[in-house]
Order: C-alpha cells, then sequence, then structure tokens
C-alpha cells in the first residue's frame, strides 16, 4: 500500500475551488523521532490567526454571495451616536426587523457583519444578499429598518471572487477585536443559514510539488493566487492556490469549454467525499 505523506484538500465554493496542499503532519518515518518542534513567536500567532481569519471569512463570502448583493456599511448620523453596548442592541434590532421582513417575502436573510469603532465613529459593514420582490428591495428595507443615520452601499463586483473585501473586513476590525471589553467577541458575526464550505481530501506523493498545479475541468487556475513554501515548523513543503470556474469558452486563453467538464469535476469530488465518508464509518 502506498504510504502517502501529503494530502490535497479542495474546499468546492460557487464559482472557484480553493486548494490547500500540505504535509499531513505525521512527521518522520516509523521508529523515527519527530525533531523538536519549535516556539512560535507572539507575532507568528498573530499573522497566522489573521491569515486564518482572512481565509475563513473569504471563504463564507464567496460561497454564499454573488454579484448584484450588497457590501453596506451602517452609520450614525453625529447626534445619534450610541455607545458600543447600546450600538450593539440597536443592530441586532435592525437583523431582528430585517429578518422578519425577508420572512414575510419568503426568504432567509443571509448577512455577515463586523463592527468597527476604534480610533474612529462607530459603524458596521454588512455583507448582505440582494432580494427584490415586486417594487421591495434589500435596500428600501435596509432604510426602512435603520434609523441611526444613512446607509451607505456598494453592488459586489460580477466577479465572484472577494478576497480583497475580507482581507479589508478583517483589517478594518483588527484593533476592536483586540480591544478589552469588546463585547462582540468574535471578528464577524453571521446568520446561521450560511453554507460552510467542507474540504474534500485526496492523498499525494511530495515529488508532486516539484510539477505545476494542475487545473480540474471547466476551471483554471488563478497564477496570482498560488502561494509556496516550506513550514516554519516542520520543514515540509506546502502549496495554496485557486481554481476560477469558466464561464465562457473566451473567458481563459481561449480554453474550450465542454458541456460535461464542470459534471467530471463533480462526479470527481463526489467520488473523494464518498471515500473520506467511508474511512470514517470504519473507525
Amino acid at each position: 500500500m502506498a504510504n502517502y505523506k501529503y494530502r490535497r484538500k479542495y474546499f468546492p465554493l460557487r464559482n472557484s475551488i480553493e486548494v490547500e496542499e500540505n504535509h499531513k503532519g505525521n512527521y518522520g518515518a516509523k521508529g523515527q523521532k519527530r525533531k523538536d518542534k519549535k516556539k512560535a513567536t507572539q507575532e507568528d500567532i498573530e499573522r497566522q490567526n489573521q491569515w486564518n481569519a482572512e481565509k475563513n471569512l473569504r471563504r463564507l463570502i464567496n460561497n454564499n454571495f454573488g454579484p448584484d448583493d450588497w457590501h453596506m456599511v451602517l452609520t450614525y448620523e453625529k447626534d445619534k451616536r450610541l455607545v458600543v453596548e447600546a450600538a450593539r442592541k440597536a443592530v441586532k434590532r435592525f437583523l431582528a426587523a430585517m429578518r422578519r421582513d425577508f420572512k414575510k417575502l419568503g426568504y432567509e436573510l443571509k448577512y455577515i457583519m463586523v463592527t468597527e469603532y476604534e480610533n474612529k465613529a462607530i459603524h458596521h459593514h454588512i455583507v448582505i444578499q440582494n432580494i427584490i420582490v415586486g417594487q421591495t428591495t434589500t435596500a428600501k428595507l435596509v432604510k426602512k429598518n435603520w434609523e441611526y443615520g444613512r446607509p451607505k452601499f456598494v453592488p459586489m463586483d460580477d466577479t465572484g471572487e472577494y478576497k480583497d473585501l475580507a482581507e479589508y473586513l478583517i483589517k478594518e476590525t483588527s484593533k476592536t477585536f483586540k480591544k478589552e471589553g469588546n463585547p462582540n467577541k468574535l471578528r464577524y458575526t453571521r446568520s446561521r443559514n450560511l453554507e460552510v464550505p467542507e474540504p474534500i481530501e485526496e492523498d499525494m506523493y511530495k515529488h508532486e510539488f516539484k510539477n505545476e498545479p494542475e487545473a480540474l475541468p471547466g476551471y483554471y487556475i488563478d497564477k496570482d493566487s498560488v502561494v509556496e513554501g516550506e513550514n516554519k515548523v516542520s520543514g515540509k513543503p506546502y502549496r495554496y492556490y485557486t481554481m476560477i470556474r469558466l464561464r465562457t469558452a473566451s473567458d481563459h486563453e481561449g480554453i474550450e469549454i465542454e458541456d460535461d467538464l464542470y459534471q467530471q469535476t463533480a462526479d470527481k469530488l463526489a467520488l473523494l467525499s464518498a471515500k473520506k465518508k467511508r474511512k470514517r464509518k470504519k473507525r
């Protein structure tokens, strides 16, 4: 039986698939002692936490929101500004009102929210889905339910990739998140109905890192997304990259799209997922 020491994780999203390739973590061959673990500095820990927060938020946004949805900012007029705890309750009431209005229209409210108040006036960033039912829209409902100021709306672009937005939101709230006594406790809050992407794994060999990553059928690799290096603790190689879904025959470097390409990839990931479930049952 092949002794695979590395793994490839696929994270299927709406319009892309993120890939992580790294060592499984069982360092050394059987009978060999593991190398002494290097102690991570506080700076290393904070950098890793920041990277993980950006990664998780990016995947949530990419998997649940898309073109024509909104990134909006709820602000407070000067004479209506609230202290932090009161603002937390105000935005909670706002979201409850939005949830009721959406339900009346046959929708479930989906959102991700971050709050910032350190070194600036308190405000809330919210990524929210856009609905249109007759004359009723998300924007109109927001204006009806937010009584403290004028909301600012920015439409999500048509790429379906919101890496920059996720990084901005995490960076925007980094000071507030670390502040002692922060009532929010979390970097961001979200509705419970968001789809969290589950990884699908396959085994791989170390020598595969020598080759350029290959895109699955119906996708191309975003070259700017490729990150390669060695783990500072283990010295083992890793690689991360994103595969973007092709939408038209001329979408990327003239690659031709056949009807069954997406199905080929879906079938491959389904098989890997089923294999993983079988392994779990055997344990």
